[in-house]
């Protein structure tokens, strides 16, 4: 059996799951794990999600973790807020690790970036090119609720005029740090409702050209409503 070796950039709830995955997978093996947060830092990377210890300790060095022979990186870095207040793909970090001749698989929402952030995907689409190696977006987008299931459901239906996404979550008991974006426990009044909408719409928007593809429906405008 091939064994891939396989470094995790990105310690916070989808890295958790990715350790505690790479644990039970006789086919993976992790070489290194990457992380910013200084409780993370110099321990091991099983013991501080209190699973059984990897064996390998958490370092903040990217670079130094790229040299390593490893096939494949995950990456499960935060997405970056450009000059308008929408999230964007961390491109420039994507390109980093394609560069040393490594693929990438990551949750960031780069699943038709074609549309949303053309220069960002030619800039990552040709970077993998490049170095022979190759990226792929899984997980929340593209995923089966967020896409998949509602078009299943349109298909039963014999005619489809217009496509309405609404998306509710309940984090109240999300501790991640990019709830904050979000405005978590600030007054609904004080914060900026258009910044807000602005970054839900450029995380998930992507899944409705997705489901727009996948039932041949080519959008002539997208506008996006927040309450």
């Amino acid at each position: 059996m091939k064994q891939y070796k396989v470094i995790v950039w990105g310690l916070g709830n989808v890295g958790r799951a990715a350790i505690r995955m790479i644990q039970e997978k006789q086919s993976l093996k992790l070489v290194a794990a990457v992380d910013v947060d200084p409780k993370k830092i110099g321990r091991d990377s099983g013991e501080i999600f209190n699973f059984p210890k990897t064996g390998i300790t958490v370092t903040d060095n990217i670079e130094d973790a790229l040299k390593l022979d490893a096939d494949v990186v995950l990456d499960y870095t935060p997405l970056v807020r450009d000059e308008k207040g929408g999230f964007t793909p961390s491109a420039l970090d994507i390109c980093r690790v394609l560069k040393s001749k490594k693929n990438v698989v990551t949750t960031l929402p780069i699943y038709y970036s074609q549309v949303t952030t053309p220069d960002l995907y030619k800039m990552i689409n040709d970077t993998a090119k490049e170095n022979g190696v190759s990226y792929l977006p899984t997980g929340l987008l593209p995923g089966a609720y967020a896409s998949y299931i509602p078009t299943v459901l349109a298909g039963l239906m014999g005619h489809v005029d217009k496509i309405t996404v609404q998306s509710g979550e309940d984090d109240q008991h999300n501790y991640s740090s990019w709830v904050k974006v979000f405005g978590y426990g600030m007054d609904p009044d004080k914060f900026p409702q258009d910044k807000l909408k602005l970054g839900i719409a450029s995380y998930y928007i992507s899944g409705v050209y997705e489901m727009g593809e996948r039932l041949g429906i080519k959008f002539d405008d997208v506008k996006v409503d927040h309450e």
